[in-house]
């Protein structure tokens, strides 16, 4: 989301630019108009595509969450005992390793050449795993809001 804000705030900045040099360079006032608005109908256009690129990205991500749990579902009805457990296992994993990295970083003194490494770690473990465990387990606001 914070980079779809950064490049739409870019997109509108560069427009900005654009019509600028547009203002400084073309010297007649209808044909800046009429320029202007045309950079203003494209960047819109553009826009509404972004948006319906975001919607079905969405979806997708819906979509896979839900063949997820669908497996859930499946692999609970099953009679081995490891396959039942797995998604509890893995999630356990992701959470506990994640609470470990945290807690060293906390409590205990790391080398400057680990430190790195256990900050991108500790990231893409929050970041990814953490998420999806509490999205898969807990549902996100997009399922709960079109779930109607």
């Amino acid at each position: 989301m914070i980079l779809k804000e950064l490049l739409s705030g870019s997109i509108d900045k560069t427009l900005s630019s654009v019509k600028d040099v547009i203002t400084t360079f073309v010297q007649d006032k209808a044909l800046q108009q009429k320029l202007n608005d045309e950079i203003d109908k494209r960047a819109h256009e553009l826009k509404l595509r972004q948006l319906d690129f975001d919607e079905e990205a969405m979806k997708t991500e819906a979509a896979d969450r839900a063949n997820a749990r669908e497996m859930y579902k499946e692999s609970i009805k099953n009679d081995d005992v490891f396959v039942r457990r797995f998604p509890m296992i893995l999630a356990a994993s992701i959470l506990g390793i994640s609470g470990l990295i945290l807690v060293a970083l906390i409590f205990f003194k790391i080398p400057d050449t680990n430190r790195d490494i256990l900050n991108i770690s500790l990231g893409t473990l929050i970041g990814g795993g953490v998420v999806a465990v509490i999205n898969f387990y807990f549902g996100s606001s997009y399922e709960r809001k079109h779930k109607e």
